[in-house]
């Protein structure tokens, strides 16, 4: 619920990896208004929001960096 507020207030955008056959999940970034509420050094990943995006490895290279910064 969480997630669906921020994205409706402007402050995240949602995309969608994986395919219908395998299942899809949704990623989340900053926009460029949460970017600048929180002072973010680096913008979120630039991806059309809502569409689904199959084979993108920048994706999961950038998913994976930012499990090494949450641990």
């Amino acid at each position: 619920m969480r997630l669906l507020a921020l994205t409706r207030a402007g402050l995240l955008r949602r995309f969608f990896v994986g395919g219908v056959a395998h299942g899809r999940k949704a990623v989340y970034t900053l926009s460029p208004r949460g970017t600048e509420l929180v002072a973010a050094k680096l913008g979120g990943i630039h991806r059309p929001a809502g569409r689904l995006v199959v084979g993108d490895s920048y994706v999961a290279h950038q998913t994976g960096i930012n499990q090494v910064y949450l641990a």
